[in-house]
């Protein structure tokens, strides 16, 4: 039988009561900071500290600061129900990834993606928690051809956009209305998830 998370307490039901609320505490301070700064710039003590928990705490449950940024992104990221509406939706696509402003978006994990990024260690765990906690899954619900390449495109684009947009502060991309930029990723969106595939 597997053991129950450290520090778990249970209730009359058997429900895991305080565990899992500091796991999520510390789950919800370490995306702000890896939306906000990035994975180099963030220490588990900081972290420890928004969560309002010892460091100890924080490696006990996770086991070190890159387990703690991969359940951030399984927690940032589209589940299957949701990837599989998105790759059919491109305007929906759209406003998900022009509506990621900060560290409170939904999905900011993806914002932290971009900040992480730029040292061989960062980009070796960026890479993989990409391709294996979100890009996989979403090509795995999508019904169109070429749906890992297609998974991969939308990906890249996204991730531009946060670079461009969030992270440099590109002037024309910062001031465009967020509906005329939805209007024109749309169309974009719209032909690498469903459009023809380009022939050999």
């Amino acid at each position: 039988m597997a053991s129950a998370p450290p520090e778990a307490e249970y209730s009359s039901d058997g429900r895991i009561r305080r565990g899992q609320k500091t796991r999520e505490a510390i789950v919800r301070a370490a995306s702000r900071c890896f939306a906000e700064r990035g994975y180099n710039q963030t220490s588990v003590r900081e972290i420890a500290e928004i969560a309002g928990v010892d460091k100890a705490l924080v490696i006990r449950h996770f086991g070190s600061k890159e387990k703690l940024f991969v359940a951030c992104v399984d927690t940032g990221t589209l589940p299957a129900d949701d990837a599989e509406q998105f790759t059919s939706d491109p305007r929906r696509m759209a406003e998900r990834v022009v509506g990621i402003h900060g560290p409170d978006s939904r999905y900011a994990m993806l914002l932290a993606c971009v900040r992480s990024a730029g040292t061989d260690e960062t980009n070796d765990l960026v890479r993989e928690v990409l391709e294996e906690r979100a890009m996989r899954p979403a090509s795995q619900v999508h019904a169109a051809d070429h749906a890992m390449e297609r998974t991969a495109l939308v990906t890249a684009m996204s991730l531009g956009l946060l670079l461009t947009r969030n992270v440099l502060g590109m002037e024309a991309l910062q001031g465009m209305d967020p509906d005329t930029l939805v209007a024109w990723l749309e169309p974009v969106y719209a032909q690498l998830l469903m459009g023809p595939a380009p022939k050999a």
